[in-house]
């Protein structure tokens, strides 16, 4: 999936490419104190880069839900089209919650189990309906004797009482409900033990189609002409498989999945596999799935479409790929670019892997206008948002064509790493993410060799990595100790996804291309259909030490280390000292929780050259060092030698601050220089951004396919700036028209960060409380909090926009709920450029009067903390010499 982390909805990826300078306030209007703090990071920026180039369980409370069954339900084997069995709430009895016990408490489910497979049946008859009936039937075995049998189930309408089967015999069970945990338990009566044997599940239940975008819901859309559609669609990672269907949820119990849908007619359903089946009877339409090959819960899925849905397909006879979207991008050829990435990368990653079987006979590629995320990576049907997988080439630039075909590669991966073979816990989901992430650059680079797309992963990925782990609140990758689903995903954020790739992309540089690719293709072969083991495929790649415990220094620390390199001529040989430390960017944030004694593995290949006897810089024949440092210091002396230059890290493969920078690559430069050259206002820029802006025609704010005269690498910045340097209400109503009527997913990110770049109070407030209210021409519920942090970019816009956040606070959290990430994260985003001590006492003091911060929330919370003292100290240590050379240049 591409949590991801790496592309969020709040455009982080379209963004990015500004650098950190774009983390800080404008420069347009505001005192000198203001130009001090953004050359201050600007600076702080270039050093960075410079340097870096050269689950404790709880205790549980149980409930009964279920009268002790006399006798086994009906149930049926087949479900006949022209009725369907109304599902019957049972009477239950309620006693008073209890403790668990310890072998309750447990999070995770009991180890000796065999799931063989799933039937799924879900009964959707009239698109007017807002439930779903379902039945599942859950094949099983038990290895050992347990007193209970534990399975998950969450947030039904209805649950029917279980009827549980042992080799073919029904035996009367009672069920009790673990709220906190979403469990069922069934126990034997008499206190019997579940012997060892072959099972079969049965339970009918009814879903409530949701639009949070999780489990089983429901998603509306306009289309061209201002049609309206209605599609349904299940993500069910990572653990939403249990509002779906009651199951196993867990990623190793891997199952094949059988799956029967019964629909409306002008309809058309999907699922993993093909479609084996089809009968259409009495208005509705049955449709039956051929069996799945064995898979996690998290990876099933099945969507229910309009027949009207646009489509492409790879080969109209015989379709391997076929890219569904709403009619209008497809009709205008906007998911070919999707199609054309998807067949490139299935037949490069066929190839490298040498493995084929890890891919469904069909694979459909489905773009949803609302999503959760950026894309679900289920197998044979790969849900995206769909402004990450359109391509206009007339409105978009270069930069966002690379992130759609960055991410339909990494979906693509995902066959392979997480279908194929799973993580057998959540602490292990950043490997698939992490390895796909720098995995589907290579299929791009074979592809598309002018976009030099490997080295995107220094900007993308380790830079932006290095940035957020030099916090004193930084994590590790895998976070010890901790085995609660919720608790590990809440460390599953961006930091762990772009270090993930950046340890993975060292870890390749030391094992050598050839001899990682191998490594994976045994993992692959080993582990087929299963769940693989890490430690085994690190320490056949690093045989000269042991490759799981290098990788432990890297993946259960925060943070990483300062590399201290020195060179020593005397008496002819040459001495290199080499001494590592914690790097943090600044000393004046709390970091007395760390270990301060603590030694990375660092993997040493350095250059020498040059003479320095004769001062000579230029000869490149030297030695080449390449060792393992474990210890504080080393030294590597090489006798007969008087080298005068060394060069560690060539190509930045560490995951270590050195002395030497980086090439920026220069497709980007122009976009780049104008951005810059706007946000410092310069006049010509300025002026040249609304000279563009006003030679738009009007048509193309009201959604005409009109020629607009304006490079698409400059359209962003032509948008935003004038509409932050011309107070013309025109023009900005213009915009917000144009964002709620484009269709075009791309274009409605643009106007919405430029609406949000006003400096005009009144229309910002009017922008956070008509989208806190909600409705039809409102901003959209997804584009909410990125729009809060795009006006905290600004310093009109971060001033309304924590004024608002201060005091609709519980508005806010009884909107979104505190499970709503966007909204429990966006105080680190909002809070980024505050620079004096008055901001963080107010943070502070709005974290003690809402202490709950929600689902990833506190680690937010603590990363605003962080950036908001960082920012005191850069004003603190530099503002007096900053304003000295200020005045010095205003007088010249």
């Amino acid at each position: 999936m591409a949590t991801l982390p790496r592309t969020t909805d709040s455009n982080l990826n379209e963004t990015r490419r500004i650098g950190v300078i774009s983390r800080f306030a404008s420069l347009r209007t505001v005192p000198k104190s203001w130009i001090i703090i953004a050359v201050i990071f600007y600076c702080a920026s270039l050093l960075t880069v410079g340097l870096l180039a050269g689950l404790v369980p709880r205790r549980i409370q149980y409930t009964n839900v279920f009268a002790t069954p006399t006798r086994p339900p009906k149930t049926t084997e087949t479900t006949e089209i022209t009725e369907t069995t109304e599902i019957t709430e049972t009477t239950s009895t309620t006693t008073k919650p209890s403790v668990c016990i310890d072998d309750e408490c447990n999070p995770r489910l009991v180890s000796d189990l065999i799931v063989h497979s799933y039937e799924l049946e879900y009964i959707y008859n009239d698109t007017t309906q807002t439930t779903v009936q379902g039945k599942v039937t859950i094949e099983f075995t038990l290895k050992q004797p347990t007193k209970q049998l534990i399975y998950h189930a969450q947030g039904f309408v209805r649950l029917e009482e279980p009827a549980l089967y042992e080799d073919g015999v029904y035996r009367l069970v009672s069920t009790r409900k673990y709220i906190p945990n979403d469990y069922l338990s069934l126990y034997r009566t008499a206190d019997d033990l579940f012997a060892p044997n072959q099972y079969r599940l049965v339970q009918q239940f009814v879903v409530q189609l949701t639009d949070t975008f999780t489990g089983f819901y429901q998603s509306t859309y306009q289309d061209k002409d201002e049609t309206m559609g209605k599609l349904l669609a299940a993500k069910l990672r990572p653990i939403n498989a249990r509002k779906a269907f009651p199951c196993f949820d867990e990623p190793q119990l891997k199952a094949q999945f059988k799956i029967r849908i019964i629909h409306p007619q002008n309809t058309i359903a999907l699922s993993n596999f093909p479609i084996i089946q089809e009968t259409n009877q009495n208005n509705v339409i049955q449709t039956i799935f051929d069996d799945t090959f064995r898979m996690s819960t998290y990876i099933a899925t099945w969507a229910i479409l309009p027949d009207t849905y646009g489509k492409i397909l790879d080969d109209p006879e015989e379709p391997q790929v076929t890219v569904w979207a709403r009619r209008e991008p497809t009709e205008k050829n906007q998911t070919a670019f999707a199609l054309e990435i998807a067949m490139n990368s299935i037949t490069f990653y066929e190839e490298y892997f040498s493995v084929s079987e890890a891919l469904p006979l069909k694979i459909d590629i489905l773009a949803i206008n609302n999503f959760a995320s950026v894309a679900m990576e289920s197998s044979g049907l790969i849900s995206f948002r769909e402004d990450r997988i359109t391509y206009n080439e007339k409105t978009m630039s270069t930069y966002q064509k690379l992130q759609v075909a960055n991410i339909v590669a990494h979906e693509i991966g995902h066959s392979w790493f997480g279908n194929y073979v799973t993580c057998k816990w959540w602490d292990d989901l950043w490997f698939s993410e992490a390895m796909v992430s720098w995995l589907c650059r290579k299929p791009l680079d074979i592809n598309y060799p002018d976009w030099n797309i490997e080295v995107q992963a220094l900007t993308d990925d380790v830079i932006l990595a290095m940035w957020e782990d030099a916090k004193p609140s930084s994590h590790a990758i895998v976070v010890k100790n901790v085995t609660g689903v919720s608790e590990i995903l809440d460390y599953l954020d961006l930091l762990t996804y772009t270090k993930g790739v950046s340890v993975l992309r060292m870890l390749e540089y030391i094992a050598t291309r050839d001899k990682f690719r191998s490594g994976l293709q045994n993992y692959l072969m080993i582990n087929a259909f299963d769940v693989g083991d890490l430690n085994m495929f690190y320490d056949q790649l690093l045989n000269n030490t042991n490759g799981t415990q290098f990788m432990k220094s890297w993946l259960e620390e925060p943070n990483y280390p300062l590399l201290h390199v020195q060179l020593n001529v005397e008496n002819g040989d040459t001495k290199l000292t080499f001494t590592q430390s914690r790097f943090i960017l600044s000393n004046a944030l709390n970091s007395s929780h760390l270990d301060k004694n603590y030694r990375w593995k660092i993997h040493i290949k350095c250059i020498l050259g040059g003479n320095s006897s004769d001062f000579d810089t230029n000869n490149r024949t030297g030695d080449i060092i390449d060792f393992i440092l474990e210890k504080e210091q080393d030294t590597e002396n090489l006798p007969g030698t008087s080298y005068s230059w060394i060069k560690c890290n060539q190509n930045f493969q560490g995951f270590h601050v050195t002395q030497y920078s980086f090439p920026t690559t220069t497709w980007q430069m122009k976009g780049i220089l104008f951005t810059l050259l706007c946000r410092m206002n310069h006049p010509d820029a300025i002026e040249r951004a609304s000279g563009l802006f006003k030679s738009i025609p009007i048509a193309h704010f009201n959604n005409s396919d009109v020629a607009i005269g304006v490079a698409a690498d400059f359209l962003s910045d032509v948008y935003k700036y004038h509409l932050q340097n011309d107070d013309n209400e025109a023009d900005w109503n213009n915009m917000y028209n144009y964002y709620q009527v484009t269709t075009s997913t791309h274009e409605k990110t643009r106007a919405l960060i430029a609406i949000s770049s006003t400096n005009n109070k009144d229309r910002l407030n009017k922008l956070l409380n008509e989208g806190l209210i909600g409705g039809p021409n409102t901003i959209k519920r997804q584009d909410y909090f990125p729009m809060m942090g795009h006006m905290s970019r600004d310093a009109t816009g971060r001033e309304a926009v924590w004024s608002f956040y201060k005091e609709n606070y519980s508005n806010l959290a009884n909107t979104f709920t505190l499970e709503n990430r966007p909204f429990t994260t966006a105080i680190a985003s909002i809070t980024r450029s505050f620079e004096k001590e008055s901001f963080l006492h107010e943070m502070l003091d709005l974290f003690l009067k809402h202490p709950n911060a929600g689902t990833g929330g506190e680690a937010a919370r603590q990363q605003a903390i962080d950036q908001v003292n960082m920012n005191i100290e850069w004003v603190k240590s530099r503002e007096s010499s900053l304003r000295d050379a200020f005045d010095t240049i205003s007088r010249h």
